[in-house]
């Protein structure tokens, strides 16, 4: 009977044994899980950060026009010194009036060579079309995916991004601004930007 008994207790610690080694190694992988993900999750904000504050390269951004057209933004900072994004939304009110301004004072018409200007909005070619029928703004607008936005670190609209040769942003400003291309021209003649 003595033998019996030790035998049952035997087993029941074996039991518990091993239940603590399942419970210490799944709360073990839970932890593992949750770090990796908080090391991805901030990895991910600090990248965005390093490219919104011009430490790190801009991504290849994809522009596509109201036609379907497709602009690659590193071959657009190939040809010229300097490619200025514009961020925002046909559905913003301070971007729409940004847009207005722009168009009324021909400020794209009247950039030098050596610059590129892209209006950069998330929603679709067919939305451009209709808000380009609706206001009778003829600013070169471009599509691109709200996660290639996010991927910029831009989080307020309008934002417009100053990205020299080198991929990287220059200066940024945002908020809705009535003189936002002089700014920009102004930074450039001031700047030392290489």
């Amino acid at each position: 009977m003595q033998m019996a008994f030790k035998s049952i207790i035997k087993k029941i610690l074996i039991i518990i044994v091993i239940a603590f080694a399942i419970y210490g190694a799944y709360t073990a992988a839970k932890d593992l899980k949750s770090y990796i993900s908080y090391k991805i999750n901030y990895l991910n904000i600090a990248r965005k950060e390093n490219i919104k504050n011009g430490v790190a390269k801009i991504p290849n951004l994809k522009l596509i026009d109201a036609g379907g057209n497709a602009l690659a933004l590193y071959d657009e900072i190939k040809s010229h010194e300097y490619v200025i994004l514009s961020f925002g939304s046909i559905y913003c009110e301070n971007c729409r009036e940004e847009y207005k301004i722009l168009q009324e004072k021909n400020s794209i018409d009247n950039l030098p060579e050596n610059i590129a200007f892209y209006l950069c909005v998330p929603e679709g070619s067919n939305y451009i079309k209709a808000f380009r029928e609706d206001t009778g703004i003829t600013l070169p607008l471009y599509t691109i995916d709200k996660n290639e936005i996010d991927q910029c670190g831009i989080v307020d609209i309008p934002a417009t991004a100053l990205i020299g040769n080198d991929y990287k942003i220059k200066w940024l400003l945002t908020g809705f601004k009535e003189n936002t291309m002089e700014q920009i021209l102004e930074f450039i003649e001031t700047c030392n930007c290489d």
